[in-house]
């Protein structure tokens, strides 16, 4: 079974950071679904500047 017999759904939760791997699990998503809705969590890491990344990217997918 491939990736894409193994999906049913119609949308996709995507866990994005603004990094360069959840990014492309986004585009990857976008390319796919109807509907796809991002979830990011501000833990307290240094990841600032994903989080940063993740704002201005979002608009623009």
């Amino acid at each position: 079974m491939t990736a894409e017999e193994g999906i049913v759904a119609d949308g996709a939760l995507v866990l994005f950071s603004g990094g360069q791997d959840s990014t492309t699990c986004l585009a990857w998503a976008l390319e796919r679904f109807a509907r796809v809705e991002t979830l990011g969590f501000d833990y307290g890491q240094r990841h600032r500047v994903e989080l940063d990344a993740r704002q201005k990217l979002r608009p623009a997918l």
